[in-house]
């Protein structure tokens, strides 16, 4: 198996990733809940989000008594501006690594650095740590590629047993550290954790899983990679993993790759919600909304929509009855909110659609 998925399969996955539609009304993000409030020295972040829409309705010229079919045109689109990412490599460098398995492992690490694009990434960092000593950071969180593949290139193996607890509370250490670096107001940060090791005995597991649970406790992916193909309790480095899927093989971690561009950049619309109250003289024609209402207000004549996982165009409609003549608003205007997957949402206001209804011929 090659170490890496090629350069040409990136790079088509990060344009796809990274194309836009055009929109209506552009709006900022609301602070994501519950993050603490940020420094008030830190700029706001650019909109996330860009969220337009419109009303109309056909048609707009009728008797009264008639009626006509309102529609509420939402487009929705995310800037697809990559989160922070901070990756600890942490390496478990044991003297059960012989020369070409630690070769191996500095080769399948550089690969990673020079794909993750530092230098035209600003927000994302890279750490590297070890279990010698009791844990020690060979280099903090930074972006400067030069300086990791610098450090990575010269790892060496150890010459004592595994030390995987050590090499864990290290990476949580350097983590913790890193939440104090500024970025823009609401930002979040995510965390990765890439722990290398030719595995553990059972016995000396116990100690690693405890370590493994606080650093999962705390959002933080972990993904493991066995670094050699010796007869060892394989066991230990998939429980340690966030789930079965983040464990790999040393030669198999090029995936991780695509891991890094979709936890950065898969944002979706989980929930959306629009509510249009309808104005004096307009009456709801029942069973007409499409999609179906989740609820209806008769006695206010209030109309709401909740939807979950939204198209990047979403259409809702509805028929009306009109009574009044005259030119007219058909409603009081929608207000429509929205959350992403990461609970960052915010809302907006909808001007209503207005129709000119006419009154009853007169007679001779």
């Amino acid at each position: 198996m090659r170490p890496l998925s090629s350069t040409a399969l990136v790079s088509s996955l990060l344009i796809a990733l990274t194309a836009s539609l055009s929109l209506f009304v552009v709006a900022a993000p609301l602070r994501a809940a519950p993050s603490p409030r940020p420094p008030a020295d830190l700029p706001d972040c650019p909109p996330e989000w860009s969220v337009g829409a419109r009303s109309s309705v056909h048609p707009t010229a009728l008797l009264v008594g008639e009626s006509a079919r309102v529609t509420i045109q939402v487009s929705s689109t995310y800037t697809q501006r990559p989160e922070p990412l901070h990756i600890v490599f942490a390496v478990d460098a044991s003297q059960h690594l012989d020369e070409r398995e630690i070769r191996e492992v500095r080769a399948v690490l550089l690969e990673l650095v020079r794909h993750l694009d530092l230098p035209n990434d600003p927000d994302t960092r890279v750490a590297l740590v070890d279990g010698a000593g009791g844990g020690r950071t060979l280099l903090p969180l930074v972006n400067d590629s030069a300086r990791v593949i610098q450090r990575i290139g010269r790892l060496e193996a150890g010459d004592d047993g595994p030390r995987l607890p050590e090499v864990l509370r290290e990476a949580h250490r350097v983590l913790r550290q890193g939440r104090r670096l500024k970025y823009c107001q609401q930002q979040l940060v995510n965390e990765i954790v890439v722990l290398v090791s030719p595995g553990a005995d059972r016995r000396d597991c116990i100690d690693a899983l405890r370590a493994a649970r606080g650093l999962k406790s705390e959002g933080i992916l972990l993904v493991t990679a066995d670094a050699n193909e010796r007869p060892r309790d394989k066991g230990c480095l998939h429980e340690l993993a966030s789930s079965a899927r983040y464990a790999y093989h040393i030669r198999e971690l090029g995936r991780l790759i695509l891991v890094f561009v979709h936890i950065q950049t898969n944002v979706t619309l989980r929930q959306m919600t629009v509510v249009e109250t309808l104005a004096e003289g307009v009456e709801y024609v029942p069973r007409s909304a499409r999609p179906d209402l989740t609820t209806i207000d008769l006695a206010t004549g209030t109309l709401t929509w909740t939807l979950s996982f939204v198209p990047k165009v979403h259409e809702l409609g509805y028929e009306v009855r009109l009574s009044r003549v005259g030119l007219q608003p058909l409603s009081e205007g929608a207000r429509i909110t929205w959350l992403d997957n990461r609970n960052k949402g915010n809302s907006l206001e909808l001007e209503p659609a207005w129709a000119q209804v006419f009154g009853p011929e007169p007679g001779p």
